[in-house]
């Protein structure tokens, strides 16, 4: 794991330290996701380099979850799910998906953000 602490500029824009952009093969005009968990207060940074990458939340109880799961199989490339109520009935995920994988799956429950833009 490589950590490095940056500054925000007056634009409120970060630079990616060298090692991790050469690390990542990133080059000027590259797409990143910027997913940020209200829960633990974190930014987090995805590349898009190797596929299209869509970001997608869903809020349902955990019958339909791993059903949804099921039905994206391989194109997860990343989930996280907590409890949305205090009885743990309902959950609130992210799914961070290849892009194949969302068109296979036909579901509307899912709110998605492409980020081949």
């Amino acid at each position: 794991m490589y950590s490095d602490v940056v500054k925000i500029d007056s634009k409120g824009r970060i630079t990616i330290p060298s090692a991790i952009r050469l690390l990542l093969n990133m080059e000027e005009g590259d797409k990143m996701v910027l997913l940020f968990d209200e829960d633990e207060l974190k930014i987090e940074l995805l590349s898009t380099k190797a596929t299209n990458v869509i970001v997608c939340k869903l809020l349902d109880d955990f019958k339909n979850v791993v059903e949804m799961l099921r039905k994206l199989s391989n194109g997860v490339i990343a989930f996280s799910c907590r409890c949305y109520d205090t009885s743990c009935n309902k959950f609130r995920c992210k799914f961070i998906l290849e892009e194949k994988a969302l068109k296979s799956s036909n579901n509307m429950s899912l709110q998605c953000l492409s980020t081949n833009l």
